[in-house]
């Protein structure tokens, strides 16, 4: 039962209905059957239309799940509150969430460098695991940049590979849908005697 039905099959040079022109060939082909027969010996003749549409139900199906599974986080998702240290601890836990955590902005000079770091000491002491890179278009950009080397609360999708991941920081921030100024953080300083 496999292969193409014998009407479909081309036949040998010995054969009496051997044509050297191949528009010969299609044309008593199609009069030999009727144009539905025709279309499934072109389409493929390993598939039958029970099995072509169970391919292409498949097909659909396939691609319904997948956009659901990349769009789910985003749409209409109500972001996890976490503090940045637990986000650093197990980023890969909050993979693909939209999140809400506060931490230290840095704009570079550079859309490669800008981030959100625990603190200040990080940056500059460039503790890039501590950190999470943060891509912003130019126009977020430059509406943040009186943000810059600020505490800030930030909303967006976190993508991560884990603590154990290849790049240098621990993840990335991505979809970021809101950046508010935190208040600055005022270390105590001890009073002297």
């Amino acid at each position: 039962m496999y292969g193409p039905p014998l009407f479909c099959r081309r036949p040998s040079p010995d054969s009496p209905r051997y044509y050297r022109s191949r528009d010969l060939y299609l044309r008593s082909l199609s009069a030999m059957m009727n144009i539905n027969d025709a279309i499934d010996c072109r389409i493929g003749a390993l598939m039958n239309r029970k099995t072509w549409s169970f391919y292409v139900f498949g097909l659909a199906m396939t691609f319904l799940v997948l956009s659901h599974l990349l769009f789910a986080a985003t749409k209409n998702s109500k972001p996890v509150s976490i503090g940045m240290v637990a986000l650093l601890s197990a980023p890969q836990r909050y993979n693909s969430k939209v999140i809400e955590t506060i931490g230290f902005l840095n704009i570079g000079s550079m859309p490669e460098n800008d981030g959100l770091w625990l603190n200040e000491v990080d940056l500059l002491n460039s503790v890039y695991k501590d950190s999470f890179e943060l891509i912003l278009s130019d126009e977020q950009r430059k509406e943040f940049t009186h943000l810059n080397h600020t505490y800030v609360l930030i909303e967006g999708v976190l993508r991560s590979e884990g603590a154990e991941g290849t790049a240098m920081n621990s993840g990335t921030i991505v979809r970021i849908t809101r950046l508010d100024g935190w208040s600055p953080y005022n270390p105590t300083i001890p009073r002297s005697k």
